[in-house]
């Protein structure tokens, strides 16, 4: 892992590449605001392109809407985090590419195991949690019980919405999940560094 973050260029080395690289860029998809995913791409944005020519966001709820999304028009860009499984099929399309020049490492923000402010849970629920399956792990044993049924969500946004909605009892979110949401932290997870991986749709032409 850490061979491979030494390869891949920081945030300020892919955004000098991106100034050049992707003038052409009709738009770049992401996740939601508040997501990690969003927050990587804005800061690329920020970085590569002066405030009158970054190429639009377009935000959407799910990796699945994002990938619908951004076949939308030739060289559209989206940012995939390398943690997620459509990093790997991205990589085996013929109509992307990755941009490895324009891909880059970044501290993620901290992601914390959430609950609600409530102390009210239906007994149903006890021990479920919300979180992206890719993260699902990092909520470990720190409870002194298992969590013992995982909930999927598309971002970790809705999983505060999940836990918030009271349809489960945790959540595994960030700092906007927990702030939009009124979340109580039960604990800060694993720090992450994670590698952005930059992709753009080609049409499938050779």
């Amino acid at each position: 892992m850490m061979q491979q973050i030494q390869q891949i260029p920081s945030l300020q080395e892919a955004s000098l590449n991106a100034r050049s690289l992707f003038s052409n860029c009709p738009f770049i998809v992401t996740l939601e605001r508040g997501t990690c995913s969003a927050r990587a791409t804005e800061l690329l944005v920020q970085h590569a392109f002066d405030q009158k020519e970054n190429p639009p966001i377009i935000h959407v709820e799910s990796f699945e809407l994002a990938l619908r999304e951004v076949q939308k028009s030739i060289n559209a860009l989206i940012f995939v985090p390398d943690i997620h499984e459509l990093g790997r099929e991205l990589v085996m399309r013929r109509d992307f590419d990755f941009v490895q020049s324009a891909s880059f490492v970044l501290d993620n923000p901290p992601i914390y195991l959430a609950r609600s402010s409530s102390s009210l849970i239906v007994k149903e629920r006890v021990g479920t949690y919300a979180s992206l399956e890719t993260i699902a792990g990092l909520a470990g044993f720190g409870l002194g019980r298992k969590l013992c049924q995982l909930v999927k969500a598309k971002s970790t946004q809705e999983a505060a919405r999940m836990v918030h909605a009271g349809e489960v009892e945790f959540a595994i979110t960030n700092e906007a999940g927990v702030a939009s949401y009124s979340l109580n932290i039960v604990k800060e997870l694993k720090h992450m560094k994670i590698i952005w991986k930059c992709f753009r749709f080609n049409g499938g032409v050779e």
